[in-house]
């Protein structure tokens, strides 16, 4: 065999266990998303809306003036600054509140477009 079909042998060997291993181990990056989300725990106000446009437009909130928070475009006009954010953990829903408002926003069932690699 000469140096230049194992090279080629090798780089196919390669590129199969990459199909492979994306077959075995499929990564979404919403269930990713959404694992993450289970794992917060919130109990804080809305200190700012803002918008990633570094990260295809994507809105977000900022609670207690330092974390943040993905939401959906449709739920922008629903959240403003001040309100009361709760976030148990284990939980996909999401309550806003003020005096006047009760909001209850769920992650789940939802068809969030995160942003490509």
């Amino acid at each position: 065999m000469t140096d230049k079909s194992r090279n080629v042998l090798i780089i196919l060997i390669v590129i199969a266990v990459a199909i492979l291993y994306k077959f075995i181990f499929p990564f979404n990056k919403e269930d990713g998303f959404l694992d993450e989300m289970k794992q917060k725990d919130i109990k804080s106000k809305v200190y700012k809306k803002t918008i990633d446009f570094e990260n295809h437009g994507i809105p977000y909130i900022v609670y207690g003036k330092k974390d943040s928070i993905i939401i959906y475009r449709d739920w922008e006009d629903k959240i403003e600054i001040g309100d009361s954010i709760l976030k148990p953990k284990g939980s996909l829903e999401l309550i806003i509140k003020n005096s006047n408002k009760f909001e209850l926003f769920s992650y789940d069932n939802q068809d969030l477009k995160l942003p490509s690699p």
